[in-house]
């Protein structure tokens, strides 16, 4: 063997073959380490046989040594590459696993990323939309609360938490059981019948009235609505609206209606009235001055005859500026025209002109002059204030059958009061309130009806009232009336009244 000459040329030869034979078999290929592993055996079997005459024992011992040694390295390489082979094709296998994982990886992010948007936006709509929705129920004027099977409270908005602290002197909150915060056990009572019905699945809605502290007494309409879950009722919901606004409006129309019924009333009566107030001096003034045709009449039945027609004349003239006076006030076309006016000797005129009719009656007539003539002057419209007067005294001689009338003025700061007091009678209780409306006159009873078309104190308080002052009155059924009118001063105040000048 190689190794027994360790100086022989042949062995370092030898070394040489097995360590070139083990790098080939190591460094390249099964089969390209093979070819190279044979042709060192085949070049080294060259020289040993015709180039340096090797003995035979030792190229026999060398070439068994390096066929063993190729056999070996073969069955090394063809192992190395086997396992090579077999890791490449994990390696494969694991690279397109790699590449399936990645872009399912890749996918998945942009499906989380995807859905995340998705979430972020539903998430805001949700907010968006609650926010709105709060902002809706905190911003109503009704009240809202929400409860559940136990009565306690879901939510509540601010409107309600404002009732109920006016009610019973503290905020509810979530939580709070609704029929123990109820003090009176009628109330408790009566609500949770209210809340049993909403838990039983009912929609209804009732009307209620409740008296609130510094508010008085409200009306309220509540609609009660289920909630229900996965068709299970798990509490209700409550709406409260303030309707007493909407039942003062129901309550003025139906005054208004009233009102206007009996206006329109008043005024068929008016109008049957005006045909027999005028129909009534007309036939006077028709009759007597037909009458006046017969040739035989004497002085003295002349005479009569004329003051009858004069006095059915003057009746329908009255009558007549009566309707034109109440046309102008009603078409806002009555002016007032003020001027210097000497109150005395107003009182003195309607005192004279009045006395003969009062005493052909039989009744008295008194009157009052509280200040001294030269300082009893006021700014006022003459007319008007003559008429004031006028009205008052015949409605006092109208109604009167015994007694006394008295009229004057009693100075009242920078004012002055007329008053006409008669011992007629009366008014019922029950009437002064309307005395003063148009057309009243034609509602009395026939056993109080007197002459007249009922316009001369609905006149009288339009042109009062025109210039600024009031009327009002005081009177006892039977017992007679007093009426008394004020007058204020119009260049020292805002009323456009009378201005007593001194």
């Amino acid at each position: 063997m190689t190794m027994i000459i360790p100086e022989s040329y042949s062995y370092n030869a030898g070394m040489l073959l097995v360590f070139s034979a083990g790098y080939f078999f190591v460094k390249l290929r099964f089969l390209l380490a093979s070819i190279a592993g044979w042709l060192l055996l085949l070049i080294y079997n060259a020289g040993a046989l015709y180039f340096v005459q090797t003995p035979d024992i030792v190229w026999l011992t060398n070439n068994f040594f390096f066929i063993a040694a190729n056999i070996i390295g073969m069955a090394g390489a063809y192992n190395i590459e086997y396992y090579n082979r077999q890791n490449f094709l994990l390696n494969l296998k694991l690279n397109r696993e790699r590449l399936i994982v990645t872009e399912m990886n890749n996918n998945l992010e942009a499906l989380v990323e995807e859905r995340t948007i998705e979430l972020l936006m539903a998430k805001e709509l949700a907010e968006t939309h609650s926010a709105n929705i709060t902002a809706i129920i905190e911003g109503t004027t009704n009240s809202i609360w929400a409860f559940n099977r136990k009565y306690k409270l879901l939510y509540v908005n601010k409107e309600f938490q404002s009732l109920f602290n006016l009610l019973f002197g503290f905020i509810p909150e979530p939580g709070l059981n609704l029929i123990e915060s109820v003090p009176s056990n009628a109330g408790r009572q009566k609500w949770k019948e209210y809340y049993d019905r909403v838990l039983n699945n009912e929609q209804f809605t009732i009307e209620d009235s409740i008296n609130i502290p510094n508010l008085g007494l409200r009306h309220l309409q509540i609609t009660f609505n289920p909630i229900v879950k996965n068709g299970k009722v798990t509490g209700g919901s409550c709406i409260g609206t303030d309707t007493t606004l909407s039942k003062q409006l129901e309550l003025e129309l139906l005054h208004a209606k009233e009102k206007a019924e009996e206006s329109d009333r008043l005024k068929s009566a008016f109008l049957a009235n005006m045909s027999h107030e005028i129909r009534t001096p007309m036939n006077g003034i028709l009759g007597f001055a037909d009458l006046l045709k017969e040739p035989d009449l004497s002085a003295d039945q002349q005479k009569e005859y004329i003051a009858i027609i004069e006095k059915s004349g003057a009746r329908m003239l009255n009558v007549i500026n009566d309707i034109v006076d109440l046309s102008r006030i009603e078409a806002g076309l009555m002016k007032t025209n003020l001027m210097k006016v000497n109150i005395n000797e107003m009182l003195d005129y309607h005192y004279n002109f009045f006395k003969p009719e009062v005493e052909d009656k039989g009744l008295s007539l008194f009157y009052n002059k509280s200040l001294p003539d030269h300082t009893a002057i006021l700014y006022t419209d003459e007319e008007k204030t003559y008429a004031e007067l006028t009205n008052l005294i015949k409605n006092a001689i109208k109604f009167s059958d015994k007694g006394s009338i008295h009229f004057g003025y009693t100075r009242k700061n920078q004012s002055l009061e007329f008053y006409v007091k008669d011992t007629g009678i009366g008014i019922p209780p029950d009437r002064q309130h309307a005395i003063f409306e148009r057309f009243i006159q034609a509602d009395i009873a026939d056993s109080q009806a007197r002459q007249g078309a009922g316009l001369g104190l609905s006149i009288s308080k339009a042109y009062i009232e025109m210039l600024g002052g009031k009327i009002w009155l005081h009177s006892n059924e039977k017992r007679g009336s007093a009426f008394y009118f004020i007058d204020e001063d119009t260049e020292t105040s805002t009323p456009q009244r009378d201005l007593l000048i001194w």
